[in-house]
């Protein structure tokens, strides 16, 4: 039996319908932008979300680093492009570069494509065990030199291989290169901002500010209702559309079932899943209003001990409806603008 030397949490999936985005390991290049859902008493971004559209999500590996990221005294503005409806940026692996890579806040892991990392010389050192949000499988692993994004630098970083088609992109940033730094996504603008915990910009405020608690270290929100249904929100910018369980299937017994759709996660493993239409989502004072989920018998939610209670990975479809998101990952906190 071979030895595994961690397990991992990786809950990245696409629509097995879809047609896949391969991410060769050549340098970013191009990528593209979707759907997002309606906010209660704002302006509305229209929106009319597709089952057929490409789905994708994503999280990862506990870390054992610590203080990897050498940390600068400013944020730094990265433009910002899109696989799947998902924002990536451009990073640097070893010098080389860039490549386009997810920044996933419900990823604990950086992952690598098995395509770059043969192409950069990257050789596996070693194995986990992966769950997917499909299955738990063995994986390989690796560890990769230097890691750059803009000015910031990761060194001797451990990291998940998966083939780059079932990425949708070269590799995922995770929260072990993040859970120290607040990231800004500027939907609006099409741009990522990163700079240490707590660091805000001159005149940087925020229309709601969110205190989140941490599982795994994703962020949660707990006081959150779909359809008046107390739910757990783990915010997910790996995921181009949210993911309920069966514990909030259950609870919304009601709603019919609008079709099905095939999900196949990071290892290529395919699971079938409900579409379920919404009337609301709500936190704090936000109420995003009449959009879709998914509801899959996932095994991640079981790793993060959400089985039993209703549950979302909200995706991007929902997150972009707003014009800007900051997560600060040490501080707890989970800030919005709206959509103008």
């Amino acid at each position: 039996m071979a030895r595994h030397d961690a397990t991992a949490l990786l809950m990245a999936t696409l629509l097995a319908a879809a047609p896949l985005h391969q991410a060769p390991a050549q340098p970013l290049d191009q990528a593209q932008s979707s759907d997002q859902a309606q906010i209660s008493g704002q302006a509305q971004p229209s929106d009319q979300l597709s089952p057929g559209a490409a789905l994708a999500d994503a999280s990862g590996l506990p870390s054992t680093m610590a203080d990897l990221l050498h940390q600068n005294d400013q944020s730094e503005d990265i433009a910002a492009r899109y696989h799947h409806d998902r924002m990536t940026i451009p990073v640097h692996v070893d010098g080389s570069g860039p490549y386009a890579f997810l920044v996933d806040t419900g990823s604990e892991a950086t992952v690598i494509s098995h395509q770059l990392a043969a192409s950069l010389g990257i050789a596996q050192s070693g194995q986990a065990r992966l769950i997917g949000t499909v299955a738990a499988s063995g994986v390989e692993t690796a560890r990769v030199g230097t890691l750059g994004v803009g000015r910031e630098m990761m060194e001797n970083l451990p990291a998940i291989l998966l083939d780059a088609n079932h990425l949708g992109a070269a590799g995922i940033l995770g929260i072990d290169t993040l859970k120290k730094h607040r990231v800004v996504f500027d939907f609006a603008n099409d741009s990522v901002s990163i700079a240490p915990s707590g660091l805000n910009k001159r005149g940087d405020t925020y229309e709601i500010v969110v205190t989140a608690r941490r599982k795994q270290d994703r962020m949660v929100i707990s006081n959150a209702r779909i359809d008046g249904i107390r739910v757990n929100l783990i915010i997910d910018t790996g995921s181009n559309y949210s993911i309920g369980n069966s514990a909030l299937r259950n609870r919304l017994r009601q709603k019919a079932t609008l079709g099905q759709a095939g999900l196949m996660d990071v290892t290529g493993a395919r699971l079938s899943t409900d579409i379920v239409k919404v009337d609301s989502i709500q936190f704090d004072s936000l109420r995003l209003e009449k959009s879709f989920l998914l509801i899959s018998d996932s095994p991640a939610f079981k790793e993060l001990g959400l089985d039993k209670k209703p549950a979302v990975l909200l995706g991007m479809n929902h997150l972009r409806a707003f014009s800007r998101m900051s997560v600060d990952f040490s501080r707890r906190e989970v800030a919005f603008d709206l959509a103008e």
